[in-house]
């Protein structure tokens, strides 16, 4: 949460009487990711902070860190990532990225 965020006491209140309860799907995280990335955020450590508060529908644990991953240290964009780590290791792109993450690429 960010320290300056108006909505931070709100929300730390809320996740104190919600904690297990709350989830949310995997578009709610690439909208955060995108934004943190905007900040210079590390992904990794957003993501791990996150899979902590929060069960994604959508993604397991794994693929939500691969994705983290695939951007801190593959040089992912957001999407790309995202799509990397959802699609089971195989994907039609004509995106080299892919190729780079280690996906066996169908090529277009």
């Amino acid at each position: 949460m960010d320290e300056n965020d108006r909505l931070r006491k709100s929300a730390e209140k809320l996740l104190a009487t919600m904690k297990g309860s709350i989830w949310t799907s995997v578009v709610t995280v690439v909208e955060i990711v995108l934004v943190a990335k905007r900040r210079g955020a590390t992904i990794q450590e957003l993501m791990r902070d996150l899979i902590q508060i929060t069960q994604v529908r959508g993604a397991t644990p794994e693929q939500l860190m691969q994705a983290a991953r695939y951007i801190d240290e593959g040089g992912a964009g957001v999407f790309d990532a995202f799509h990397a780590a959802l699609c089971e290791g195989k994907i039609v792109s004509s995106d080299t990225i892919y190729d780079k993450l280690g996906l066996s690429r169908v090529s277009l």
